[in-house]
């Protein structure tokens, strides 16, 4: 029987931009249509311009 070994996960951003950032350079290599990310884009753009706060106290990397 094979022993399973629990890997730790480490967040790796610091901040939601860079999180965006390959959020969307991972959904180009999964070969989304350039309209579905300029909407990925317009939509979380639109939503971190309304709440603009939002995430500031979610501590996204140790």
């Amino acid at each position: 029987m094979a022993r399973l070994l629990k890997i730790k996960m480490e967040p790796q951003y610091t901040n939601w931009k860079e999180c965006i950032k390959d959020f969307l350079t991972f959904k180009m290599t999964q070969g989304v249509s350039s309209r579905t990310i300029k909407d990925y884009e317009w939509h979380l753009g639109h939503f971190f311009k309304k709440y603009s706060g939002w995430g500031d106290n979610v501590k996204l990397k140790n």
